[in-house]
């Protein structure tokens, strides 16, 4: 899934487009369902790449994710938040990684110490007064 990058005095955040929440709102259940199974589909190769980029950069050995992240920071829709949170520490050049994912905001002090990305909730953001 891409993102833009939006700049405020020296800060840098990665959004997701209220358009694309729209439309998937506006779908019929079974439409939502293909679409988010398509969104899923694309996700996993893209996954796949991400953990072998964080393999190569050294940020966890193959070992180190499989007992310490893997399969703890899935959201409601079924996608894997760390993957996504560490795709934002190696390729985002972001000062927060928003998310809404329970699971990673569980975990954030012990990930941010870690990684160097501060994780942040949406009413986190909006405390910032983020605006393009």
């Amino acid at each position: 899934m891409s993102f833009e990058v939006i700049k405020m005095s020296n800060k840098k955040f990665g959004v997701i487009k209220k358009e694309w929440l729209a439309k998937l709102a506006d779908m019929s259940k079974e439409e939502g369902e293909k679409f988010l199974e398509r969104i899923r589909n694309k996700l996993h190769e893209h996954q796949k790449k991400v953990l072998e980029e964080a393999y190569a950069k050294k940020l966890f050995s193959k070992e180190g994710y499989e007992a310490d992240f893997k399969d703890m920071f899935y959201d409601e829709f079924g996608f894997d938040g760390f993957l996504q949170y560490i795709d934002g520490v190696m390729n985002a050049n972001a000062d927060y990684f928003v998310t809404v994912n329970q699971n990673l905001l569980k975990k954030k002090e012990e990930l941010e110490t870690r990684f160097k990305l501060k994780i942040i909730n949406p009413e986190e953001l909006e405390k910032l007064g983020v605006s393009k």
